[in-house]
């Protein structure tokens, strides 16, 4: 799912079912480990069975937690309203092992999810707030954190100035070398700072 995170013009019944396989092959590989697996095996419930993890399994954990967001995302309020607890749990558990996995990816996500919760679920804009705060303070260079605070704080509070700005930070970011582990996260930002630029004034008309 990874890739299709990137490609916001792939065919969405596509970018779904990537999302989707993405979120199994994630759960998959934590079933290595024992404990995880025998819980699951056993009956727990997955939401009952993550305290189980440890550290090393954040990188499966986070994925599995995104993938599962994107696709519920797209599939529409009723499915996100049935897959938060999960997903909750998984970024919470991620959030508590470590906060700065993935350039503080647990950070970028509660900011997009405090803000994209309906409120009847628990929209929470001040918290979201916080959270990309800190994905700045752990991860400054890292500007899919400005990219994602546009996209929704800025377009949720329909501050269209704050949305120049964060895309100006994104297109002023010097690229890092080429066999930087980020570079390609870090083109893209680019390129969809670029790109969202374009499409102000339909996301946020004067």
């Amino acid at each position: 799912g990874k890739a299709y995170y990137f490609d916001a013009e792939a065919p969405k019944a596509e970018r779904m079912a990537t999302y989707l396989l993405g979120r199994d092959h994630a759960l998959e590989a934590l079933r290595r480990k024992p404990e995880f697996a025998a819980a699951r095996d056993e009956g727990t419930k997955l939401k009952d069975a993550i305290p189980l993890l440890v550290e090393e399994d954040v990188g499966p954990l986070y994925w599995a937690a995104l993938n599962w967001s994107r696709w519920g995302e797209m599939k529409g309020i009723l499915r996100v309203a049935l897959d938060i607890p999960k997903v909750r749990a998984a970024m919470d558990h991620c959030h508590s092992l470590s906060e700065d996995y993935y350039e503080a990816a647990v950070h970028r996500f509660f900011s997009a999810f405090f803000t994209a919760l309906p409120q009847f679920a628990g929209q929470d804009v001040e918290r979201a707030e916080a959270h990309a705060k800190r994905a700045r303070e752990i991860a400054p260079r890292h500007t899919e954190n400005q990219i994602t605070e546009a996209e929704y704080l800025a377009v949720h509070n329909r501050d269209r100035a704050r949305y120049e700005a964060l895309m100006a930070e994104v297109l002023a970011q010097p690229l890092p070398p080429e066999d930087d582990p980020f570079y390609f996260e870090l083109l893209v930002a680019r390129w969809d700072a670029e790109r969202k630029l374009a499409d102000l004034d339909r996301v946020l008309p004067e």
